[in-house]
């Protein structure tokens, strides 16, 4: 993707059918894979040697948001934001916030891989990466206060996030692949749902909205009349025109991944999305040699909730050391944590509410019970 003009023709009319900008949603994709692979391998000499194209990469993205925002006006519903783009799949320019949070994903993650080998840039570009996920969340949350709710297939109302600025209600013009119009074509898509959701860009950080957000997406695409699909992708399996698309075929393995091992600036989540079902009585979770940000990552977790608790061991990374491990015990039945143990001493940085509990200052392997 290279810009080859401003934003404006010779009268100073809108002009973006001079940017070549196909399939936008690519640049923010490829800027994030290439920062996971460094984050998740800690190969430092790769780093340095792409150092030049992050950089180049990430200075493209500020550059469009600042022309943009110039061009619409610094209070417009969509200033900070990328301009309008094609993103192949639509045969017209707009501007979705999908694509702007692609976008800020990849620069995110560009300023936590730069930090380690050059943190001023690091510092510059995270913050940067703040200022961007700040006017996502104001357009976002404009768009929900100006939109109207929907009813879903099982008679409740939800709250409807359109996928773009300036839409006040259900997206009719674009498509749905399996033939008619979306439904209903919130922004969180299924590719969206560790992206969005589990980053905190938008509203709704918690377990039942990731996971609808992620189960709602294979809903959509098993039975397309559902009231309630968010957007549906026919190509995880290569079929229709979604062959050649990497980022959306491995969005399952991303989204699952974030089930397991999640960072959250500098933590480290385990079992943050596991389904309650997997914590019945007898049953357990186990994950071995998980890549982190932080290095190899194990855990397993025992239930025996007929005797009130759940215990998990865990290898905690030692590449780089997390500020902090989160587990999360989802019991089958949402019991209240009532007391922990870590490494068979009384243990109380815990929220029962949250059912997470935070572990710091441990190294190797940590045994943490959790009683009910």
């Amino acid at each position: 993707m290279v810009a080859r003009g401003m934003f404006t023709d010779q009268n100073g009319a809108l002009n973006v059918s001079g940017w070549d900008l196909n399939h936008a949603q690519g640049h923010g994709s490829m800027l994030y894979a290439m920062a996971q692979h460094y984050l998740l391998t800690g190969d430092k000499a790769w780093l340095t040697e792409h150092l030049a194209n992050f950089k180049a990469a990430g200075e493209w993205i500020e550059r469009q948001r600042q022309q943009w925002t110039r061009k619409v006006g610094p209070e417009s519903w969509s200033a900070g934001l990328v301009p309008p783009c094609e993103m192949g799949d639509y045969a017209d320019w707009r501007s979705l916030y999908q694509t702007s949070v692609f976008f800020w994903r990849g620069l995110r993650s560009t300023a936590e891989a730069l930090s380690e080998v050059d943190p001023g840039t690091g510092a510059r570009v995270r913050q940067q990466a703040e200022d961007f996920r700040q006017a996502i969340l104001r357009a976002a949350d404009r768009s929900i206060a100006l939109a109207p709710v929907i009813r879903v297939s099982d008679g409740t109302s939800r709250r409807y996030i359109p996928p773009q600025p300036y839409l006040r209600g259900l997206c009719e013009q674009i498509t749905n692949p399996f033939g008619g119009a979306h439904a209903g074509s919130l922004v969180m898509d299924g590719d969206l749902g560790s992206a969005a959701l589990g980053l905190g860009v938008l509203p709704g950080d918690d377990v039942p909205n990731y996971l609808r957000s992620t189960f709602n997406q294979y809903a959509a695409d098993v039975d397309p009349e559902k009231g309630y699909q968010f957007r549906e992708h026919p190509n995880r399996s290569g079929e229709g025109n979604g062959g050649d698309k990497t980022f959306e075929v491995a969005a399952f393995l991303e989204r699952m991944r974030a089930m397991f091992v999640m960072e959250d600036d500098g933590r480290l989540w385990l079992a943050r999305a596991t389904p309650r079902a997997w914590l019945e009585q007898g049953r357990k979770i186990a994950v071995r040699n998980a890549p982190t940000w932080f290095g190899p990552a194990a855990y397993k977790i025992v239930s025996d909730v007929d005797n009130g608790k759940i215990t998990a061991t865990i290898e905690i990374p030692d590449r780089q050391a997390p500020r902090s491990v989160l587990l999360r015990f989802r019991h089958p039945k949402a019991a209240l944590l009532k007391g922990v143990t870590a490494n068979g001493k009384c243990w109380t940085a815990f929220n029962p509410e949250r059912e997470a509990v935070e572990l710091r200052g441990f190294t190797g392997k940590v045994v943490v019970t959790a009683s009910y």
